[in-house]
């Protein structure tokens, strides 16, 4: 599984649809690529499917029937209006559906992130359930970054403004994927790291059987003392690469309160693992990671399971 960034220069892969509103979301990648000094290949899938899952918004000017070559030109193009400070490379695939094809592209120049451009004008509705980024996010063996127009906000803002990169974890062992490479991608930006960690409201049932059960009135306090205790520990093995805040909270519903947590420290960017105990569980099945990326106002990167 790669996660981001593994060299020097780590490879970033730019998925667009080519339409006048992803020029934005390019250009923040482009940003994003000059300060890891990563090597960019700027993608194109051309029809049958399109990126934008909403046609009735659909404002890109890709001509039907065009030709791979002139949609590499176009490409071209693009690539050289981006502003990055390293070579960009262009390709263009005809053969297979667009979220088949950004994934093997992905394979194909060993990305350590996908750069997924997604601006339904309905949030997230159309565009992550049952969808390209839904697809690619359930099964990319890649860290995908999620850009929606509304998390431009914070890309307008002189890097010196920008809060830390913000981690959600529960602990869990498919949480703790995400810790180093949120750590790494801090210390390359020259970020903080926050640690966040969400504690459901709602006690598990006993002995794994039953309905949940409301806690006990001081199992609040509890919970957090051990929790955080627990997350000094993981942010003590992140310590060679970045001093790590924490936060520990307790919350009915868990997606709003990352969210919430996320900007009320003016976070740069939010990592979250696709996969994990409770908090963050079901993150791609069921509606965490949904929520999460439909109402976060910065860029929200979404690592794969281990």
């Amino acid at each position: 599984m790669s996660t981001p960034p593994s060299s020097d220069h780590p490879r970033m892969l730019l998925a667009t649809d080519r339409s006048k509103a992803s020029l934005a979301h390019l250009s923040y990648a482009a940003r994003l690529g000059n300060a890891l000094g990563a090597r960019l290949t700027l993608f194109h899938a051309l029809r049958p499917t399109q990126l934008i899952v909403n046609p009735a918004f659909d404002d890109r000017t890709t001509p039907t029937g065009e030709s791979p070559e002139e949609a590499r030109t176009a490409l071209t193009e693009i690539a050289n209006t981006l502003g990055s400070n390293r070579p960009v490379h262009v390709e263009v695939d005809n053969t297979l559906q667009d979220h088949d094809a950004i994934l093997a592209a992905a394979d194909r120049v060993k990305a350590d992130m996908v750069v997924l451009p997604t601006h339904g004008r309905t949030g997230l509705s159309r565009a992550v359930l049952g969808s390209v980024a839904e697809q690619v996010m359930r099964r990319a063996q890649h860290p995908v970054l999620l850009l929606t127009d509304h998390m431009l906000e914070n890309e307008q803002k002189p890097a010196k403004e920008h809060g830390p990169v913000m981690l959600a974890t529960d602990l869990s062992d498919a949480s703790k994927v995400a810790h180093r490479p949120a750590a790494d991608l801090a210390k390359r930006l020259g970020l903080r790291l926050r640690m966040l960690s969400v504690l459901s409201d709602v006690a598990p049932p006993p002995h794994g059987g039953g309905a949940p059960v409301a806690p006990a009135p001081n199992a609040a306090a509890v919970r957090i003392e051990g929790r955080t205790r627990d997350l000094r520990d993981a942010a003590g093995e992140l310590s060679a690469t970045v001093e790590a805040e924490i936060d520990v909270r307790i919350a009915h519903d868990i997606a709003a309160e990352i969210v919430s947590a996320a900007s009320g420290c003016d976070a740069a960017m939010l990592v979250l693992t696709t996969h994990g105990r409770r908090g963050i569980a079901r993150m791609v099945k069921g509606s965490v990671a949904e929520q999460v990326v439909r109402h976060a106002t910065m860029p929200v990167m979404v690592m794969p399971k281990p």
